[in-house]
């Protein structure tokens, strides 16, 4: 897409994000495995980008507010999260899409 033509897209109401597509033949191939999981039967999510060793926030449930750092993942959903509470550490476990990055 021209420059001209992206400023008149992005000040569209109807836009929610413009991806940059540098390897055509690797986007299409992508985008094909998309289309095939969505057409089977099982359940797909997208797994968070949250890693050993990160420190992130809880952005909802009883712990909201509470910052730690990731300890370990368990599968796409599961994370063993380390809290500090005056000089001792605590661990729970929580799902990942109730954390963000910080």
């Amino acid at each position: 897409m021209a420059a001209e033509q992206r400023g008149k897209v992005y000040g569209s109401d109807h836009l929610a994000n413009l991806l940059e597509v540098p390897d055509q033949g690797l986007f299409l191939r992508q985008l094909d495995d998309v289309l095939r999981a969505v057409e089977t039967d099982f359940e797909i999510r997208l797994a968070p980008r949250i890693g050993e060793g990160m420190k992130v926030k809880i952005k909802s449930g009883p712990l909201r507010g509470m910052e730690g750092w990731v300890e370990q993942r368990y599968g796409m959903n599961t994370v063993l999260l380390r809290l500090d509470f005056i000089g001792q550490a605590a661990a729970v476990k929580l799902d990942a899409t109730d954390l963000e990055t910080i």
